[in-house]
């Protein structure tokens, strides 16, 4: 070919178009055309506001706030323009400038790890190159990488990055969980809770996620995501199986169980696939039945909590849901709103989160799942680092162990060879292609895990008494915690306040590190972990049979625990059977609900004692916490579950699941205060009073008050309360000791019954007439009293219903004692305290002074009028010359023998002129003091303003208890009434 040859001059024939082509794209051409005006503005509009970001919302949020960081430091630093590119040593200056912030919030944590250096160094590279994609100057050489590199080294080895993972990492298995869900239901069981739905859908969200061992974000909302990018009923299948499918023999009347009941759950918004459409994850799940492992079924609190919210059809029963299904022709459980989320949210603090528990149409986000799961670890004593993640890695590991277990199934599959088979290259395998052609697999890998109760080497740290370190974490914080705290390290503006959650959050995390420190900790591989393993699963305490409440609220008297003349103990505790009517206890002051509330208990209770003070040891008595804490005890309640109990593990699967769904006891100060006024036979009684602080219908029974018992139950302390505030008081003065004396005095002495038909009062002593003392004492305070109310001003409505609710209530506001303020050096509380009680919680629990120290801190006394001995008090018509009468009843006797008055007469003419004394109890000497006979003896101003004239001492050794209402009363009421040689009148 010649050298001058020149290829255009060939003419290269076109090739032909194959005709079929001809009309593709032929309908979006048109409309490109169409709209090419507008298309022209819309495009150029999409190009400018075009912004840097990719990835999740929590990504991007990440990649923002380091692109702020990054241009505050080229404008305000290095005074560059953000319109030119930056180089490497921008980006190196930048670090060296931002790691003196000390970007970490880690107490004793030197710095940031290396990677976040590396991951932000990545997103500002690739913003870098989106916002100057075709300028020259900018490029990111392999220089500049080597060079950013050994700056990190340097900073590694001067501390100011870290290296590696900083926190510990924790490992929670199917025993650790186990242990920790058991443990907070314990708790629930003991302590109480406002919301037994809260409990439920917490309890149902740990279980549930950890079971399918996915992410909590994989269920729940994840930061930044959209609330409808969670799992909703709709994803769940439950379905039933036949008796021949199942791995455990059923029951042989072919009946439906919880056995039959399986469930497919699909996984739509898993990390990474939430906007991929056909890229779901599916779980397969089955009900567990051992009977140690009941609280750890997915299934189970699935339908307890789908029960208790009407979320499932065919009833309000297990087996009537199981009957239902098994009538539909898919044999499936139906949901009635298959849009709700699996997991609600809670409400709000507060008011709101004890009356609306459970948000159902509002998704749960994944900080609810942490706190819970947090929760569950303190109530168990978990002394390492709790985290949801940490169930996942567990669930890994106990599943790469399954297979050195007895009798396990095969759960793994040799994808190279799956791949093969498939023809799926090396890139293929690894982008999940045969993951995505095998589908899911039906092993259920949690219910093996169940099974095989693995315990590991490196199980999580665990407290001896994890009792004691949750009542440590739950401790008021004191002043020097919260002032170390805001003394830490902490990276904040110059001048920005310290916010009080940010004080909280420090103190909490100093007590976790100490209790860390200091707990003594179980040993590893303990056998309490195997032992605790195969311990029944617990459940809620005993559920009455009738699913109705009680027709009406009982009412039980208070004790009368301060003594007129002494702080000494008076422990004639009673109780009552008496009902509470509407308009019995009226107005909205809470001193008159707490006076209705203080005896309220179910009707179907046991029997509870009254116990003589002479059968304990006076020694061992604390008059300062007991005389203002003697409750009435409620007693214990029986038993009365289904009896005989459940013969197989289905049938304590059965009764695990309805009880749970009944369960209705709430621990509210809003429910104990309207829990008095409640009638359910009144219409309307429910939605005024308890109705709105409790919830109500479906599978729960009606609500009822929970009751807070003694911790030393066991050794025969019944005392039972409504308030938590009066047990702990309690359990302050209370000992064993103490609690197997009165023990030992119910197996022992005399008994006597309370012959009223309502009352289920029991009298207990060691001798006869004491016994005897105590029911006629009992009769008159509570069957004998009229009613009335406060004659001093307070409300007239407010009626009280025994002798000993009017005596606490004069003692308290109309004694001239209260309220007094605390005397202790240095407290800085400034309300006073309005009954002994609050003062002695207070001393005991802010100040750590106990028993008789707490005396000196006391209100002085005020001494009461006592009748002084004397002749009659109509000497001029009277014939019995000098004789002295010892008592008011003597007295009154005699009037009414001699001078023919009639009892009402004579007890008026006694209460206005008769004479009477007063002891000043604060003195050291006694001195006795005679007040003007028609002084008014009723409670009301402190005695020390009254008018009074001295008197020889020796008339003080007369004084008696000058209550002019006491009748003649049983021998040990007329004991000592007079001086030795003085006549009396009316002993026989």
């Amino acid at each position: 070919m010649d050298s001058d040859f020149d290829s255009s001059d060939i003419e290269i024939p076109s090739i032909a178009k194959n005709p079929a082509w001809e009309k593709d794209g032929a309908r979006s051409n048109a409309l490109l055309i169409s709209t090419a005006k507008e298309d022209r503005v819309t495009s150029k509009i999409a190009v400018k506001q075009l912004t840097f970001h990719y990835g999740a919302p929590t990504t991007q949020r990440t990649q923002n706030r380091w692109i702020q960081r990054f241009e505050t430091f080229r404008r305000h630093t290095l005074k560059q323009s953000l319109d030119t590119p930056f180089d490497g040593d921008d980006l190196i200056r930048f670090y060296d400038s931002i790691l003196n912030q000390k970007l970490t919030n880690i107490a004793g944590k030197p710095g940031p790890n290396d990677d976040l250096v590396w991951l932000s160094s990545t997103y500002l590279i690739q913003y870098g190159k989106f916002k100057w994609p075709r300028d020259p100057e900018f490029r990111w050489t392999t220089g500049d990488h080597q060079r950013l590199k050994s700056f990190v080294s340097e900073c590694v080895n001067n501390k100011r990055l870290t290296a590696g993972h900083w926190k510990s990492r924790t490992w929670l298995g199917f025993v650790t969980q186990s242990r920790m869900v058991r443990a907070y239901l314990d708790g629930v069981h003991q302590k109480g809770t406002c919301s037994v739905d809260n409990i439920v859908s917490r309890t149902f969200s740990i279980v549930f996620i950890a079971a399918l061992g996915c992410r909590s974000g994989d269920v729940v909302q994840s930061p930044g995501c959209d609330s409808t990018q969670v799992m909703k009923f709709g994803h769940i299948s439950l379905y039933l199986v036949g008796n021949d499918e199942l791995t455990t023999p059923g029951p042989n009347d072919n009946s439906v169980t919880l056995a039959n009941v399986r469930a497919t759950v699909t996984i739509h918004y898993a990390k990474g696939l939430k906007n991929r459409r056909d890229d779901v994850l599916v779980k397969h799940l089955a009900p567990l039945l051992d009977p140690s492992s009941l609280h750890m079924c997915a299934i189970s609190w699935m339908l307890i909590h789908t029960l208790r919210h009407g979320l499932v059809e065919g009833g309000t029963t297990l087996q009537q849901v199981l009957d239902h299904a098994a009538m539909r022709p898919d044999k499936r459980i139906m949901w009635t709103h298959p849009d709700r989320p699996v997991i609600p949210a809670f409400g709000g603090q507060g008011y709101d989160r004890a009356h609306n528990p459970c948000q159902l149409d509002t998704p749960a986000q994944a900080k609810q799942v942490l706190y819970s799961i947090q929760a569950m670890g303190k109530a168990a004593g978990i002394l390492d680092r709790v985290y949801f993640h940490a169930t996942r890695a567990g669930g890994a590991r106990d599943a790469s162990q399954l297979k050195n277990q007895p009798g396990a199934p095969n759960l793994t599959f040799n994808r190279e060879s799956l791949g093969g088979l498939l023809g799926h290259n090396a890139g293929t395998r690894s982008a999940n292609t045969t993951i995505r052609y095998v589908g899911d697999t039906p092993m259920d890998v949690y219910g093996a895990r169940a099974a095989a109760k693995i315990v590991h080497l490196r199980e999580p740290a665990i407290a001896l008494e994890p009792e004691k370190v949750l009542a440590r974490l739950r401790a008021r914080h004191t002043t020097d915690e919260r002032a170390l705290a805001a003394g830490m390290d902490l990276v904040l503006p110059p001048g920005a306040p310290l916010s009080r959650s940010a004080v909280n959050y420090r103190v909490n995390k100093l007590r976790l590190d100490d209790v860390q420190k200091t707990a003594t900790r179980e040993p590893r591989r303990h056998a309490l972990a195997t032992r605790d393993a195969n311990i029944p699963s617990p459940l809620p305490p005993a559920i009455k049979a009738s699913p109705t409440p009680p027709t009406r609220p009982v009412k039980r008297s208070s004790s009368e625990v301060i003594a007129d003349d002494s702080e000494e103990l008076d422990e004639n505790s009673v109780r009552l059977s008496r009902v509470i009517f509407p308009g019995e206890v009226t107005g909205n002051d809470d001193s008159a609900a707490m006076d209705a509330v203080q005896g309220t208990v179910h009707p179907s209770f046991g029997d509870m004692a009254n116990i003589d003070p002479s059968l304990l040891d006076p020694s061992q008595l604390d008059p300062a916490h007991e005389a203002e804490v003697a409750q009435m005890m409620l007693g214990p309640e029986e038993d009365d579950q289904h009896s005989p109990g459940p013969s197989t593990p289905i049938d304590l699967a059965h009764q695990y699941v309805d009880s749970y769904a009944r369960y209705n006891v709430v621990l509210s100060r809003d429910f104990w205060l309207a829990w008095p006024k409640y009638n359910s036979n009144e219409p309307g009684s429910f939605e005024r009073t308890i109705g709105p602080c409790s919830t109500s219908g479906n599978s729960r029974d009606a609500p009822t008050p929970f009751i807070f018992r003694c911790r030393h139950a066991t050794h025969g302390c019944e005392y039972s309360t409504l308030t938590k505030s009066h047990l702990e008081r309690h359990e302050e003065a209370c000992t064993s000791e103490k609690a197997e004396a009165r023990l030992d005095a119910v197996h022992t002495g005399s008994v006597l019954q309370c012959q009223d038909k309502d009352c289920s009062y029991v009298a207990r002593s060691k001798t006869a007439d004491a016994c005897k003392n105590l029911l006629a004492k009992h009769t008159k305070d509570v069957h004998d009293w009229e009613k009335k109310s406060c004659e001093h001003g307070c409300n007239p409505e407010k009626l009280f219903l025994t002798y000993g609710a009017y005596k606490q209530h004069q003692t308290k506001w109309h004694s001239g004692r209260w309220p007094h303020p605390c005397k202790f050096l240095g407290c800085e509380r400034e309300k006073p305290f309005n009954g002994m009680s609050e003062l002695c919680h207070h001393l005991a629990r802010d100040h750590n002074v106990h028993g008789k120290d707490q005396n000196s801190y006391y209100p002085p006394k005020i001494s009461k009028p006592k009748f002084v001995p004397q002749p009659c008090l109509l000497p001029e018509d009277c014939t019995t010359g000098t004789e002295v009468f010892a008592a008011p009843r003597f007295l009154v006797a005699h009037l009414k023998s001699e001078h023919n008055m009639d009892d009402a007469q004579a007890k008026e003419l006694v209460k206005n002129k008769a004479k009477k004394s007063v002891v000043e109890k604060s003195s050291e000497k006694s001195s006795a003091f005679v007040v003007d006979s028609d002084v008014d003896e009723e409670p009301g101003p402190p005695a020390a303003k009254r008018q009074r004239k001295k008197v020889s001492k020796k008339s003080s050794e007369y004084v008696v208890d000058s209550d002019v209402d006491e009748e003649p009363g049983p021998p040990l009421a007329r004991k000592n009434g007079t001086k030795k040689g003085t006549k009396k009148r009316g002993s026989a």
